[in-house]
């Protein structure tokens, strides 16, 4: 390296300016897009633990469950599905993981699962960002697939934040997220939600 000095220069991100341009390249003008993201990843869950059953003989009637409430000046959004649930290692290696996916990793395809997931890039949590500015995470992996068997609790307080997290007891099989979303316009209304979840499902 004669000539040259040992300075250390790379291309690197600004985590918190990066975290707040994919959100808003992908989502500031399209505030409903979160119902889009949550259901194909609902969609992947279920059919993900209904195949992983159905190779044991067993049959899973998959469920979406949303609730919505209206608060002052905002909507919480309760969305639940008993699909295949997360436990400690994906969140840590995948949830946590802007554009990694677990559905295009090796740990996705060494079960031979038999259908082609929806999700691609590991982005559609942030897509939440863009009307919440938490969110609530209860969750318990499918047995098959778990490395523990724990529920989790996990409470995002802010995008830019570390997460808290609490291993939970009598938590269901699957997710279910809470968004607090503020009314900002018509569009994040309850009856706008609603009507989005409606026309998207």
């Amino acid at each position: 390296a004669i000539g040259f000095e040992p300075v250390l220069l790379r291309f690197d991100f600004d985590r918190s300016a990066a975290l707040g341009l994919i959100s808003a390249e992908l989502y500031a003008d399209q505030r409903p897009t979160f119902v889009r993201e949550l259901l194909q990843n609902s969609i992947d869950a279920i059919d993900t633990r209904a195949e992983l059953l159905r190779q044991s003989g067993i049959f899973l009637e998959g469920r979406i469950s949303i609730c919505l409430t209206t608060l002052p000046g905002m909507t919480r959004v309760e969305w639940s599905d008993n699909g295949v649930g997360m436990d400690r290692y994906i969140l840590e290696n995948y949830l946590t993981k802007i554009g990694r996916s677990w559905y295009r990793s090796s740990d996705f395809y060494k079960y031979s699962i038999a259908h082609d997931p929806i999700s691609k890039f590991g982005i559609g949590l942030l897509s939440c960002f863009a009307v919440s500015k938490t969110i609530t995470l209860t969750t318990r992996r499918e047995p098959v697939l778990a490395r523990d068997h724990n529920g989790w609790h996990v409470y995002i307080h802010s995008r830019d934040n570390y997460f808290r997290v609490r291993v939970q007891d009598h938590v269901s099989v699957g997710t279910t997220l809470v968004l607090e979303v503020t009314e900002r316009t018509d569009v994040t209304s309850a009856s706008a939600i609603a009507a989005v979840i409606k026309q998207t499902a």
